[in-house]
């Protein structure tokens, strides 16, 4: 009997704590709609001016992600740049992405000028990169 009432205690705590986590997010004041950013799209202003001239989205262990981070870390590095990496599985880059108002349906995304960029080459990386 105590061994089930420890197991339900403990399933009680849990869901408290994934109660809290989602409603965390949850009561952000996030304002107007958020953008689910897309291949092609152009980002408004107002969220552009909020990031770095290079911002990747990723999530750890997509294989696209495996493909492309190290593409775009090489060419930060070569180039003595500095990107912004948000990862989505990360909790806190997860809430940073929520205040600029930014979710995506497919990892990875690279941001470059304001223009979201799905997954592309080393050559075609570097070209919009390093174009300006």
């Amino acid at each position: 009997m105590n061994k089930k009432i420890a197991i339900l205690v403990l399933v009680l705590v849990l869901i408290g704590f994934f109660m809290f986590y989602f409603f965390s997010f949850v009561s952000l004041d996030i304002g107007n709609e958020i953008i689910t950013l897309e291949n092609g799209m152009i980002i408004p202003n107002e969220t552009c001016e909020r990031l770095n001239r290079v911002t990747i989205i990723h999530k750890t262990g997509c294989t696209e992600c495996l493909k492309v981070i190290p593409i775009l870390k090489k060419i930060e590095e070569e180039n003595n740049l500095n990107f912004i990496y948000f990862d989505m599985l990360n909790p806190e880059d997860m809430v940073k992405l929520l205040e600029l108002k930014l979710t995506l349906e497919k990892a990875p995304i690279a941001i470059i000028d304001c223009k979201v960029y799905g997954p592309r080459t080393e050559l075609e990386y570097k070209n919009y990169i390093l174009e300006t």
